[in-house]
């Protein structure tokens, strides 16, 4: 999803977004405040992702489906 994308939004269309972060470093200050092993990590990265499905009224976020 960016400026140059033609496609636009359709009901029933399920899409997977994902927003990632690489190499963050943390302060001592951070490290001092952390659980466990966190402690020893001088950087660290993260991945957040989730399943969205377009409806009609609004995008709806699959993460709070229940399994049938």
């Amino acid at each position: 999803m960016n400026t140059k994308n033609q496609r636009k939004f359709a009901q029933n269309m399920v899409f997977n977004l994902a927003i990632g972060f690489h190499d963050l470093e943390l302060t001592n200050m951070q490290k001092a405040d952390a659980l466990g092993s966190i402690r020893k990590l001088s950087k660290y990265s993260m991945l957040i992702a989730d399943t969205v499905i377009i409806q009609v009224i609004a995008a709806f976020n699959c993460t709070f489906l229940k399994s049938s």
